[in-house]
C-alpha cells in the first residue's frame, strides 16, 4: 500500500483545520493545480502564510509575511520521508499561527 500524497493531506488538513482558523478572523484558501502540486494561502491582519506541497519526493515549502515589517519568512522547501514528519510539520505551522494569533486577539474589544 502506497503512503497518501501531500496534496490530499494537506486538503485534509485544510478541511480539517479551517473552522479554526476562521474563528481567528484568518482567510484561508486551497487550491490545487491537479498536476501534482497545491498550497493552502492563510492569512490575518498581521501575516500573510502559504504553505505549498508537491506530492512528487514529499515536498513542503512554506513563507511567512508579518504585515507590520514586511518582514518575508521563507522556510527551506522540506523533503520529509514519513507521512508522520509531514504531518508534523503542518502540526507546528498550527501553533505559530496559534501563538501570533492570540497577541493579536487580546486587543480586539468584544
Amino acid at each position: 500500500m502506497s503512503q497518501p500524497l501531500a496534496v490530499s493531506i494537506l486538503y485534509k488538513w485544510f478541511k480539517e483545520n479551517a473552522k479554526s482558523f476562521k474563528n481567528k478572523n484568518a482567510e484561508m484558501e486551497f487550491r490545487d493545480s491537479g498536476q501534482g502540486s497545491a498550497y493552502v494561502r492563510v492569512d490575518t491582519v498581521s501575516y500573510m502564510s502559504e504553505l505549498i506541497v508537491w506530492d512528487k519526493n514529499f515536498h513542503l515549502d512554506e513563507e511567512r509575511i508579518d504585515r507590520d515589517t514586511d518582514e518575508s519568512m521563507q522556510l527551506k522547501l522540506h523533503k520529509y520521508e514519513t507521512q508522520a514528519e509531514f504531518e508534523q510539520h503542518l502540526a507546528d505551522f498550527i501553533k505559530w499561527f496559534d501563538s501570533v494569533t492570540e497577541t493579536t486577539n487580546d486587543d480586539v474589544d468584544d
